[in-house]
């Protein structure tokens, strides 16, 4: 799968890009992130530009969740054994997409990309839980925008070492899950606190207006 992917993209250029990320996020199994990695090392090269590779990347990640999306809508939840069975996807990466949607809601779909199996089913999921294309997207264009950027820059820092990069790539790959786990974190933490602070916020606001009490 991933020779064919790059044979792919280097015979088709930036639209193959865009298609085989779009089906990756639908569900069909296409290793996304060492992609990425690879249009960034053939930026390196010189065979892509930078910023058209981002705008590809970017546009197919958002035709592949905006697809995921309308399946969800259309379909509902009762059809996830589809994905289960044809895309071997297991009961777990349901029960994470639900456990994250209930921990952080919609910024579910913010993260989402940096998590395999959440990924696929995030969008599937905010449709079939009634969640309004509009607050979707609101989530899904940055999310969708940093995912891409920050594993194109990983693909341009290894640069000439793609080959020992390839050739270890399973060690690799757990560093680049733990360089996300890393990002999520980050992101999690910002968001919470800004979180807490607007909460206190409101209750100070909400304390001042109280009459006072004889």
């Amino acid at each position: 799968m991933e020779t064919g992917a790059f044979s792919f993209v280097l015979h088709y250029g930036y639209w193959a890009i865009a298609l085989l990320l779009a089906g990756g996020i639908i569900g069909i199994p296409i290793p996304d992130e060492l992609l990425l990695v690879f249009c960034g090392y053939l930026v390196y090269a010189g065979e892509l530009h930078f910023a058209s590779t981002v705008v590809w990347c970017f546009l197919g990640s958002i035709v592949g969740m905006t697809v995921s999306y309308i399946l969800g809508a259309r379909v509902g939840l009762s059809t996830v054994n589809f994905y289960l069975k044809r895309f071997g996807l297991k009961d777990k990466h349901l029960q994470k997409v639900q456990a994250w949607f209930q921990r952080l809601g919609s910024f579910t779909i913010f993260i989402g990309y940096y998590i395999p199996g959440v990924r696929q089913l995030s969008a599937f999921y905010s449709a079939a839980s009634k969640v309004p294309y509009w607050k979707f997207l609101l989530f899904a264009a940055p999310g969708g925008l940093v995912w891409v950027t920050v594993f194109l820059k990983i693909g341009v820092y290894i640069g000439d070492s793609w080959d020992n990069f390839l050739e270890g790539y399973h060690q690799y790959h757990k560093l680049l899950l733990a360089l996300a786990a890393t990002v999520i974190a980050g992101v999690i933490f910002i968001f919470y606190n800004n979180r807490l602070k607007n909460l206190d916020k409101i209750e100070s606001k909400t304390d001042n207006n109280k009459p006072p009490i004889f």
